[in-house]
């Protein structure tokens, strides 16, 4: 995120004028579900059309994010960390890095974050979809609900396995 711009490693009131400044702003709903299926590389499908509706909202008469920026800010310096390898190291569970390959011309920056959070422990496999863009549940619904289910029943088939295994 540093890397792409976004100030989270800087102060908080940074960040909050960076997320303010920078939030997606439609002048109707029908604009804004087109052109966030194209920024999500979506169909503009009725799950799709419900998620917009849930978090954007009509406020002085344009379509804006629910989320106020101070909200953002404080909910991304919650959870960021900018040790990769650090918070892979703290993983105690097998982890499942699902990589979105697109769009192309980000992908080398965003590439080196996820080298380096999967290097980071041994418990996470990292899966590069080449064709998928920013938020794949809508854009190929069926073959990441296959890939995730195939995932963790190899992770529960060998769980399994083990508990069944003789003990010394």
């Amino acid at each position: 995120m540093a890397a792409l711009g976004m100030p989270v490693t800087d102060d908080r009131a940074r960040l909050v004028q960076w997320l303010a400044a920078n939030a997606l702003r439609f002048p109707t709903w029908d604009s804004a579900i087109h052109e966030l299926a194209v920024i999500i590389g979506s169909d503009e499908s009725p799950a799709f059309k419900a998620y917009v509706r849930e978090v954007f909202a009509e406020i002085d008469g344009e379509i804006t994010e629910l989320a106020t920026p101070e909200r953002a800010a404080d909910l991304l310096l919650a959870t960021f960390d900018h040790e990769a390898r650090g918070l892979a190291q703290k993983l105690a569970v097998p982890t499942l890095l699902i990589a979105s390959g697109q769009p192309a011309q980000r992908r080398a920056l965003r590439e080196r974050a996820w080298q380096a959070f999967a290097s980071g422990s041994p418990l996470v496999k990292l899966h590069v979809a080449d064709d998928w863009g920013h938020n794949p549940i809508f854009q190929e619904p069926g073959a990441l609900a296959s890939l995730i289910g195939n995932w963790i029943n190899g992770h529960v088939s060998a769980a399994g396995q083990s508990a069944k295994a003789p003990r010394p």
